[in-house]
This record gives C-alpha cells, sequence and structure tokens, in this order.
C-alpha cells in the first residue's frame, strides 16, 4: 500500500509542479496582446477564464487527493503530501493572480465591467 501512495502522491507533484510552471508563465508573460484583447472579447479573456475555472478545480481535486493521502501514512508519505499541499496552494495563488491581472488589462483597454471576483463566479 506505501508503494501505491508514494506513485500516486509523486504523480500529483509532479501534475502540480507541470502547473505551476505555466501558470508562471502565464503570470509574468501575459497570453494575450493589446490588440488581441480590443479585437475579441470572446477569444481572449472568456477562453482564459474557462481555462483558469478548470484548472483550478483540478489542482483543488489534486490537493484534496494529496491531502487524504497524508491521513495515517508514514513519515515519507507525509512529507510528499506535504509538498502536493504547498504546491497545491502556490498553483491556485498564481493561478488566481494570473486571471486577475489579465482582467484588470481586459477593463483597462476595453472598459468592460466583471462579475464576482473578477469574473471567475
Amino acid at each position: 500500500m506505501n508503494y501505491l501512495r508514494y506513485s500516486i502522491l509523486s504523480a500529483l507533484i509532479a501534475f502540480l509542479t507541470i502547473v505551476f510552471c505555466f501558470a508562471a508563465h502565464d503570470y509574468f508573460y501575459p497570453p494575450f496582446t493589446d490588440a488581441q484583447i480590443r479585437a475579441s472579447f470572446v477569444d481572449t479573456w472568456e477562453a482564459h477564464a474557462i481555462g483558469s475555472v478548470a484548472i483550478l478545480i483540478l489542482v483543488v481535486l489534486a490537493t484534496c487527493i494529496s491531502a487524504a493521502l497524508a491521513w495515517g501514512a508514514t513519515r515519507l508519505a507525509k512529507r510528499l503530501a506535504g509538498t502536493a499541499l504547498a504546491l497545491g496552494f502556490a498553483d491556485a495563488a498564481l493561478l488566481v493572480a494570473s486571471h486577475v491581472s489579465l482582467t484588470e488589462r481586459m477593463t483597462a483597454l476595453t472598459g468592460h465591467a466583471f462579475g464576482g471576483f473578477y469574473g471567475l463566479f
């Protein structure tokens, strides 16, 4: 059982690390130019919002699974789960920050107002 637990936690850490890299890239290098944002609201902000919500759901799910696998586990499994939890929280923060920065750019360029929590909800 421990080998399976270690394998699952390692896979979750790998997934969360990949998400972290993409989210950091998305935050530091915005995905759309100003001209693209002005040209199409649906093809830029809306697609990014849907993708952000979908990835955020997967990150929350992976974080919950890693927390559940830490319950009654060995010391190594608890450390792996802690690493996955930290990555999950960092991923969520980066995803939300990326979406907020794009929403603020969209508002500045088009004047469009968004719903609750920068249009995520």
